[in-house]
């Protein structure tokens, strides 16, 4: 899949408001349902959540007073930090992965 491809499937997933940033790479956006999520690639490691308040913010939820309605992580890097400087292309195959695997749980809890 090219990057223009994985651009119109990411926005019939949801969208992504903002990406960048160094030592947290951080981003946010939208789920197709309308849940704030959030992406964070810090240390050796990286995290994305769904918050459970549809329509919020999605820093609303990083301290814990909204339970998370959807989370992935993984280690990644083989230098401390390396996460930090993860490259925007990554990220957002991180994030793309994230989101077919909230929309594919989301259709589970249809059936």
């Amino acid at each position: 899949m090219n990057n223009e491809d994985a651009q119109v499937t990411l926005a019939a997933m949801g969208g992504i408001r903002y990406l960048g940033g160094l030592c947290p790479v951080q981003g946010e956006g939208y789920t197709r349902d309308g849940y704030p999520w959030y992406f964070r690639a810090r240390g050796m490691a990286w995290t994305f959540s769904v918050s459970g308040n549809q329509g919020g913010d999605s820093y609303a939820f990083l301290g814990g007073s909204v339970q998370d309605r959807f989370s992935r992580g993984e280690d990644w890097g083989d230098e401390p930090f390396e996460a930090g400087y993860m490259p925007e292309e990554t990220c957002r195959h991180f994030i793309f992965k994230c989101l077919r695997e909230y929309q594919a749980e989301r259709k589970e809890d249809e059936v």
